[in-house]
């Protein structure tokens, strides 16, 4: 099974902040299984409850909409180097 866009973000994510997926667990509270499953393809993020996936969101401080919307990867990261509103404010 390839991995979906839930599973492909989570790595990304949990990469970005430097955590093994052990610490990600720790810190959301979601089993390590889950999150090793999901990020290798043994299960879909379709199947991943909504509690599992805030916690997930939460641990990684990144928005629901931007851990589970369907949405392509690199539309993603490109808006993650575009200048946020508050950054602007500060300019």
């Amino acid at each position: 099974m390839e991995t979906d866009y839930v599973g492909r973000r989570l790595k990304y994510y949990r990469e970005l902040r430097g955590l093994k997926a052990s610490e990600l667990a720790k810190r959301s509270g979601v089993p390590q299984s889950t999150i090793s499953d999901l990020e290798h393809g043994k299960r879909s993020g379709d199947n991943l409850t909504v509690r599992n996936a805030e916690r997930l969101a939460w641990a990684l401080g990144i928005s629901l909409d931007r851990l589970c919307r369907r949405e392509r990867d690199e539309d993603i990261r490109e808006s993650e180097s575009e200048p946020t509103e508050t950054a602007l404010v500060g300019a």
